[in-house]
């Protein structure tokens, strides 16, 4: 070993030294990725007075190829940083080390769907029990759908108030007008949402509010760039934060109102968004991390994947059939995943 090796060998034991008498949090580390020779970090520092996130990529490279890797960049949130790393590899083949307390739960759901969109099976997660303990999670794999699923916090207190479910005698103008709502979008004969499919969805949909609609932007090319929203989410498409925001800004600026129109346009993939419904989902599902603001976007598209997690559970069916069943017994119509859903949580959230 010639002697400046021997003085890089020597640099690295002492660092390690040192650093084994300091937690991860101590040195602000939120995440953090081991390999040979290297790591990848994330840590949280404060700069005056907000926090930022750091992302650190170092690989010390002892051939004479040059290859050693030392990236640092800043963002403003977790998850900025942490998409650099879920972007650029397989994080599933990748052997975990650190993740703190408060991001557990994000960086599990982006495991879950980075299996799932890499088609990864049972047999090739080979880190699996690794990622399980670190994240304090327990992966499942539905062998028959052929995915990842994360289990769903509180799912028994779902199925139980499905079996206990009853329909609400002041909810019978919503529940009669509901089918009119959903049919009115599917059958635009153009199968595109025009102007007029804008304004006269949106009136019916403050039917169901306890204010009076006023547009918030009159200018046409406002109108004419939420018509291009709209049909987006009738194709299916996931909407964007900004998306949300331009929508509010027309309606309003209630995302609730939103929520209602979206759904009437695409029941199975948009869900009806309101404060019984964010009330409840505070109150049982601490893990959601929701804020207090029935205007947060970040809220509803939380709800939206947790919607996502309980739909592709083994056990929604248990959820589904009993309220589906009531509503189809008494006004002779079925309703989509999601709405069976929002009327459990509606229901219950106002108790």
């Amino acid at each position: 070993m010639n002697p400046e090796t021997h003085t890089i060998e020597e640099m690295r034991e002492q660092t390690k030294q040192i650093l084994s008498t300091v937690s991860p949090e101590e040195r602000g580390i939120v995440f953090e990725i081991g390999g040979e020779g290297g790591a990848i970090r994330i840590f949280k520092k404060r700069i005056k007075t907000k926090y930022v996130f750091i992302y650190q990529h170092n690989e010390q490279d002892f051939s004479d190829e040059e290859l050693s890797v030392n990236k640092t960049a800043k963002y403003d949130s977790f998850e900025s940083a942490f998409q650099q790393i879920n972007t650029l590899y397989s994080i599933y083949f990748l052997y975990i080390l650190t993740v703190h307390e408060n991001y557990k739960d994000y960086v599990a759901d982006e495991l879950v769907k980075k299996l799932n969109n890499d088609n990864i099976s049972f047999e090739d997660f080979n880190n699996r029990e690794r990622f399980e303990e670190i994240l304090n999670v327990k992966l499942c794999f539905n062998s028959t759908k052929k995915m990842w699923l994360k289990p769903v916090e509180n799912i028994d207190k779902l199925i139980n108030e499905a079996s206990k479910f009853h329909i609400n005698t002041n909810s019978n103008s919503y529940l009669i007008s509901y089918p009119y709502f959903i049919n009115y979008f599917e059958n635009i004969q153009t199968d595109e949402i025009e102007i007029e499919n804008l304004v006269i969805g949106i009136h019916f949909v403050y039917g169901w509010m306890p204010t009076i609609l006023k547009f918030k932007k009159k200018e046409n090319k406002d109108i004419i760039n939420a018509t291009k929203i709209l049909n987006s989410a009738k194709r299916g498409e996931t909407l964007k934060s900004e998306d949300y925001q331009t929508l509010m800004e027309l309606f309003n600026g209630s995302l609730v109102g939103t929520s209602k129109l979206l759904h009437f346009i695409n029941p199975e993939k948009y869900a009806i968004w309101d404060s019984n419904v964010h009330s409840y989902l505070k109150k049982n599902f601490h893990g959601l991390k929701l804020s207090y603001k029935i205007g947060d976007i970040s809220n509803y598209e939380k709800y939206l994947n947790f919607l996502t997690e309980i739909t592709n559970s083994e056990e929604f069916n248990k959820i589904y059939l009993p309220v589906n069943e009531k509503i189809k017994e008494k006004y002779k119509y079925t309703i989509s995943n999601f709405r069976a859903i929002e009327l459990l949580m509606f229901s219950n959230g106002k108790k």
